[in-house]
């Protein structure tokens, strides 16, 4: 009996050059490896979306496809030198991990992942990652070293490998989220100490570009800082310390700072008192402060960085000694620098007595975001300096005409009320927007803001006059009737006054159940009402029999 035999069905893929082949074999062995971003975050402050397959899974899957695949994958001993993944790796023999090394031969070499057990109590990923760290042959391949530990036991004496120069790292990222910033970092010799340690990369690592690291210090005379683009600065280095650094920094494109200065014993001192240098950093595209808010001025001061600088800030302070800075126009400076580049289309906007907020809420590659809150409330010298910042000068080009969406949390207190005239200004530059996402007492502010009795006011303004649908987020339905829309139904009376009514109110954020008086708002003709049942959207149209 003859058989036939088919052929195997022919995949277009089978036809890729091989160059192209690795090529995208390349690609796979990045997917999932750190940015040399010091954030480790995309600029929006979100995590950057990732494979859920590691690379070093795909990349061993692939080398399983074909015999051709895998002569091409076997013959890249690079590829294998990017897939040291200690989360991976983390298994009872030595096997598989013996075996990359041996794949990627003489390469460069990226070690990834987390680090579990103590010096006492070591596990195996942790003894593999100090025997390739403490290999001298090992150690000057390392391109990248980005993990993240359980415990930095800085007295581990295996840590000294660290002193060797390393003239092909490129990125050192070694976090520990729970290092306390009173702990003395490693590398540091207190003046009254006789004991003296090693000097980090041997003060030679020409080709490092990220540094990011917890508890390891570093002096202001190393040799890298002047090749470095990202850096994230630790509790030791007083905000005057880290300005009179930054000069030797000049191609620096991210720059962190999150503690509150805590002094070493013969460490830097805090020398704001004294001239500061102004320093322009050209290339300087993320700013990313956490501290105190004199700190937050005197740097924001002092650097300017390229137009359009994306900014994060966050002060949790108590600010009720607070007085004007030196230079209040510090803030305005980036405020302003990245709203002429990046017009925002969706902002959220907080101001209450305690709390400011201010954050471009785009889905692009930019950050925006201001958070200042006090415990003891903000006073008005800082609610004005801050609100000053969000106004434009008269000779520049509007930042808000394209702004849409905007969402709005307002509060009405004897701290915000003096202020209203300068929130006024702010609202007015918005005309653009189309949907309001807010509170009914944000309303009940904007009301007041508009009315006729309101002497910053004169012009009987509409605020937000292409404005049709408006998003209730909160509401307060705890009262009695008389008080469930106090802010809502007569702002919706104001703009129908005014030939601008409102087509849609959108109740879906708010907690059905809670929406017991909606009968209240059926003389208003055609406004849409859409609210939740169950989970059903509901609409309803006013003055309609149905």
């Amino acid at each position: 009996m003859n058989v036939e035999k088919k052929d195997t069905p022919f995949s277009p893929i089978q036809s890729l050059n091989p160059d192209l082949l690795w090529l995208i074999f390349e690609l796979n062995t990045t997917q999932d490896s750190t940015s040399d971003s010091v954030f480790g975050l995309s600029s929006n402050s979100t995590s950057s979306s990732q494979s859920t397959i590691p690379a070093i899974v795909t990349t061993r899957n692939t080398s399983q496809v074909c015999t051709s695949w895998r002569n091409i994958l076997l013959e890249s001993s690079s590829l294998w030198g990017r897939l040291i993944d200690l989360d991976m790796l983390d298994q009872p023999t030595n096997h598989w991990r013996n075996e990359i090394l041996r794949r990627a031969g003489s390469a460069y070499l990226w070690i990834t992942g987390n680090i579990l057990g103590t010096t006492e109590q070591s596990t195996h990923v942790r003894t593999f990652f100090f025997s390739i760290i403490g290999d001298r042959d090992c150690w000057n391949r390392i391109q990248r070293i980005i993990v993240y530990l359980d415990i930095l036991d800085i007295s581990d004496e295996r840590w000294k490998a660290l002193c060797n120069r390393a003239p092909n790292l490129e990125i050192f990222k070694v976090t520990n989220p729970w290092a306390m910033d009173l702990t003395t970092p490693m590398f540091y010799s207190p003046p009254s100490s006789s004991s003296r340690h090693g000097t980090l990369f041997g003060n030679d690592a020409p080709s490092l570009r990220t540094f990011d690291a917890d508890q390891i210090y570093f002096g202001h005379n190393a040799s890298w800082l002047s090749h470095l683009r990202h850096i994230r600065f630790q509790a030791w280095f007083p905000p005057s310390h880290i300005i009179t650094l930054l000069p030797a920094m000049p191609h620096l494109e991210s720059l962190r700072y999150s503690h509150i200065f805590q002094k070493l014993d013969g460490g830097p001192v805090d020398n704001s008192a004294n001239s500061l240098p102004c320093i322009h950093l050209p290339n300087l595209t993320m700013l990313y402060l956490e501290v105190q808010l004199g700190d937050l001025l005197l740097i924001m001061e002092h650097l300017t960085p390229a137009p359009g600088c994306a900014l994060s800030i966050s002060v949790d302070d108590t600010l009720a000694e607070y007085t004007p800075a030196p230079a209040p126009q510090a803030l305005s400076k980036y405020t302003r620098s990245y709203f002429a580049i990046h017009p925002p289309k969706n902002l959220y906007f907080e101001f209450s007595g305690k709390a400011f907020t201010f954050e471009d809420m785009g889905e692009g590659n930019t950050t925006f975001y201001i958070r200042i809150y006090s415990w003891t409330g903000i006073s008005q010298d800082l609610g004005f300096l801050l609100l000053d910042s969000l106004r434009q000068p008269p000779s520049s080009p509007p930042y808000f005409n394209s702004l849409s969406t905007l969402i709005l949390d307002l509060s009405h207190n004897p701290q915000t009320s003096p202020l209203f005239s300068n929130l006024m200004t702010v609202l007015e530059a918005m005309p653009s927007v189309t949907t309001l996402r807010t509170s009914s007492e944000s309303l009940q502010v904007l009301l007041g803001l508009e009315s006729p009795t309101n002497p910053d006011n004169p012009g009987r303004s509409v605020l937000f006059p292409m404005l049709r649908t408006i998003e209730i987020i909160f509401i307060n339905l705890n009262g009695d009737r008389s008080t469930d829309y106090d802010g809502i139904l007569p702002f919706l009376l104001r703009r129908q006054s005014a030939g601008l009514p409102i087509s849609l109110l959108d109740f879906t954020k708010c907690q059905s159940y809670r929406l017991q008086h909606i009968d209240v708002l059926n003389g208003l003709n055609g406004l849409i009402i859409r609210w939740k049942r169950g989970k059903k959207d509901v609409e309803y149209v006013c003055g309609s029999q149905v």
